[in-house]
């Protein structure tokens, strides 16, 4: 989910044809729908093999986007 500054969670509106993933950036907070086929299948076949059925999933991927990571002029060297 995406968070406002305060750490609130934004949400979006759920696709009548099923559900997204959206990795967000941790700096400035946008997500980006990405192909979600492999997450599903990953779900499917890990709650198969313990038997488990019905199954509802979360997943929630952060990062920093390349359009936020600080360049070599912005980058700490004070260690």
């Amino acid at each position: 989910m995406a968070r406002d500054s305060g750490g609130e969670r934004l949400y979006r509106p759920r696709p009548d044809d099923g559900h997204r993933h959206f990795p967000v950036c941790r700096e400035c907070g946008l997500g980006l729908a990405v192909d979600s086929e492999e997450v599903e299948q990953w779900v499917a076949r890990i709650t198969r093999d313990v038997g488990f059925h019905a199954v509802d999933h979360t997943v929630e991927l952060t990062g920093v986007r390349d359009g936020c990571r600080p360049g070599p002029a912005d980058r700490r060297t004070d260690f």
